[in-house]
């Protein structure tokens, strides 16, 4: 008895002794939770954040013997996980432009252009202010404010120093104050 507990102990702590359907079953465990509120405050869609968390699984899983321990793993995951958030942006951003060229061309196709506005329109203005954010300063507010990450386990996460994100997060909140005027500092984001 002592020494099957002594191996599912060594399993958890060092992941490259696992197996992979084991590894797996353990980063689903502890992390999907995290790792869906961190892709859906990034991807703003519940389905296409369940689908990059699969994703990030799997490429954790795919680099399983370079694991880290388990006290350094959301880390190493939440970098996964925003890397991988961000290449669906940027699919994103792609598909919209030639989506909206299309409509131009051809306006009874889909959605117009009006109709897009008034979507819009629907949207709280402190969404609608953050994510007007360029990437690079939208990022750090969003894993600072929604998702409550020290300034440390953002530069982490971003691959930037710590000192970068103190600076893109008070730019970012400096752009959102003169946008946003009054309903700012109403918002909660101070």
């Amino acid at each position: 008895m002592v020494l099957s507990m002594e191996n599912s102990r060594t399993k958890e702590d060092d992941p490259r002794t696992s197996e992979p359907e084991i590894l797996a079953e353990i980063l689903v465990e502890q992390h999907y939770t995290y790792l869906y509120r961190l892709a859906a405050s990034i991807l703003d869609d519940p389905d296409e954040a369940d689908d990059a968390v699969q994703e990030t699984i799997l490429r954790a899983l795919a680099h399983w013997q370079h694991i880290p321990s388990a006290s350094e793993r959301r880390g190493w995951l939440a970098v996964l996980a925003v890397n991988h958030c961000r290449d669906r942006l940027r699919r994103r951003k792609a598909r919209q432009a030639v989506t909206n060229l299309l409509q131009t061309l051809h306006p009874g196709a889909g959605t117009t252009v009006e109709d897009l506005v008034v979507q819009n329109q629907h949207h709280g203005d402190l969404k609608r202010a953050v994510q007007s954010l360029d990437e690079k300063h939208r990022l750090p507010v969003i894993l600072r404010f929604g998702q409550g990450m020290s300034a440390g386990e953002i530069a982490q996460a971003l691959r930037i120093s710590e000192g970068t994100v103190y600076s893109r997060l008070h730019y970012a909140i400096r752009k959102l104050r003169q946008e946003l005027g009054p309903a700012f500092e109403e918002g909660g984001m101070q």
